[in-house]
């Protein structure tokens, strides 16, 4: 038994170890994840800041270009009152300009290098006094599409006009796509950065302001506003770049926001949407080693199971070996001197009826025949010790009947009925009337007398309240019949030799009875288990399997 819990502590042990390498192993796998998502946040960062740069650069340069047309305008609005009336439509072509034009207080032309008649715009509701200029952005004269750039000035009864195609305009302008400004950053990315930013996985790009969408990737249908979005509002206030995971065209992406500004203006921010190619990867890689690993665990749990199944029966089948060995020599030599002891034995207990009936004593008769009586009883004994053992060194032959199991116990409960009330002990009988098995009822009965007588025994000297308490049932398809009392229990130094052939804690035992017992169930192929626990009770339960059920 001592052996058998070494061998479960050891298995216990180990299983512990792996559930904890097992927990280890996940708490790594998700750290790495968690590191993987920090890492892609942070490179999001660095290729955001590069293209914050590209972004802040094309509007300064946009802004400084549509100064420079401002003031050509106005220059050439200039040279409109002093040059030739004639010569304006040379002065517009030389200039790159839509037209320039005179109109009176009447709003007709004086002079144009395109238009006659009336001019198309009523210019006095502009309200201009002598002196101001007002610069417009309206459908060219004679177009329906195309849209112009007007500078006016009011100088005396005239508007003086200088008109600039907003295409014109936007030739000049060295303007930057969305798609040639994330080349440029991946271009320009830093030389120490820790991973090559060509290999973001790019969802989304979005330039945004309060206003709305300043420019995005043809990705971008719609996207929140900043207003309506508690994240980006957030992100404005504080002046801090952050990122979160959404949803995106339903699937979950990292997006990273960044504010930046233009002259000390909250000019807007910057939205990075990428894949999480990298963090799903991180996470089936940790769930294949999860998974593997599981599968290894379950396999060793099972070899452990197996080797503790096979060790327990190797255990129990060398046991029995042993005990077979051993029995077989004891019998052998038992046999012979149990009917070497039996003949003195009978010769001298003639010798002792002899002397009783034959002779007559004068003096101290009493003492005479209790001598005699003496004499007899032990020889009496030592010849049913002989009996005993005689009957064990026998092989069991079974007589196997349909038995009613509640008979059987009533049985042994009338046999010690006398005993248990001399004793103050009640014997309590627990089973169903109508369980019926097949077995040998006079061998398990004798069986459950050496229980019994044994239970009985223990509790004879305690002060407490006595019980032995019989059981039986059918439990997993198997017979089991259980004997408890409450007694002192046995020590478990001697647990393990409970069972052995002449061991005994009694004075006059012979310990022969549980060795029996146990040889009498072995033959019905079943169990016996002795369980005690010191100054508490003590239990035996049979266990006897289905192969013997009518």
């Amino acid at each position: 038994m001592k052996e058998e819990n070494k061998i479960k502590a050891l298995l216990l042990i180990l299983a512990l170890m792996i559930i904890i390498i097992w927990l280890g192993i996940f708490i790594v796998q998700h750290n790495n994840e968690k590191l993987q998502l920090r890492e892609e946040k942070f490179h999001n960062l660095i290729y955001l800041d590069l293209l914050k740069q590209s972004v802040i650069n094309n509007i300064f340069s946009t802004e400084k270009i549509e100064d420079l047309f401002y003031d050509k305008l106005s220059a050439a609005v200039e040279l409109t009152k002093t040059a030739d009336k004639k010569n304006l439509t040379n002065l517009t072509r030389i200039l790159e300009l839509e037209e320039l034009a005179i109109i009176n207080s009447e709003n007709e032309i004086v002079a144009s290098s395109q238009s006659k008649g009336k001019y198309q715009y009523d210019l006095s509701l502009l309200e201009l006094k002598n002196g101001d200029n007002i610069i417009l952005e309206l459908p060219a004269p004679n177009t329906e599409n195309s849209l112009a750039l007007f500078y006016i000035l009011k100088a005396g009864d005239n508007y003086y006009l200088s008109s600039v195609s907003t295409e014109v305009i936007k030739s000049y302008i060295r303007s930057i796509s969305l798609n040639s400004l994330i080349d440029f950053a991946r271009a320009t990315q830093l030389e120490n950065s820790p991973r090559d930013l060509s290999d973001i996985h790019i969802k989304y790009i979005a330039i945004q302001d309060t206003l709305g969408i300043l420019a995005a990737t043809e990705s971008v249908s719609s996207i929140s506003r900043i207003k309506n979005d508690d994240f980006l509002m957030g992100v404005v206030k504080k002046g801090k770049s952050d990122s979160r995971i959404i949803e995106f065209e339903n699937s979950k992406i990292i997006e990273t926001v960044l504010p930046f500004q233009v002259d000390d203006y909250d000019f807007g921010i910057i939205r990075l949407g990428t894949h999480l190619t990298r963090i799903k990867a991180a996470a089936n890689r940790r769930n294949s080693v999860i998974i593997m690993f599981s599968i290894v665990f379950i396999i060793f749990l099972l070899l452990e199971y197996i080797f503790y199944i096979y060790f327990i029966k190797y255990k129990k089948s060398v046991q029995n070996l042993n005990f077979a060995m051993r029995f077989k020599e004891i019998a052998a030599l038992g046999g012979e001197v149990a009917h070497e002891i039996k003949n003195p034995l009978n010769s001298v207990n003639m010798i002792l009826q002899r002397i009783r009936n034959e002779f007559k004593v004068t003096e101290n008769e009493a003492e005479y025949n209790r001598m005699l009586d003496i004499s007899r009883g032990e020889l009496a004994r030592l010849n049913k010790i002989t009996e005993t053992f005689l009957n064990y060194t026998k092989l069991i032959e079974l007589d196997k009947k349909p038995t009613n199991i509640s008979r059987l116990l009533y049985s042994v409960q009338n046999l010690f009925a006398e005993n248990m009330k001399q004793n103050d002990i009640e014997l309590a009988l627990s089973c169903d009337f109508n369980l019926i098995f097949n077995l040998d009822n006079e061998k398990i009965k004798q069986v459950l007398i050496n229980l019994v007588k044994n239970s009985l025994e223990a509790l004879e000297n305690t002060h407490q309240e006595k019980k032995i308490q019989i059981s039986a049932a059918k439990i997993k398809d198997q017979l089991e019949i259980s004997v408890e009392d409450n007694g002192p229990g046995i020590a478990q130094e001697n647990i393990d030799q409970i069972w052995d052939i002449y061991f005994t804690t009694r004075e006059n035992g012979t310990g022969i009875g549980l060795s029996l017992s146990r040889k009498i169930v072995e033959a019905h192929n079943g169990t016996i288990e002795l369980m005690s626990r010191e100054e508490i009770d003590t239990k035996v339960v049979i266990r006897i399997p289905n192969e013997n059920m009518e």
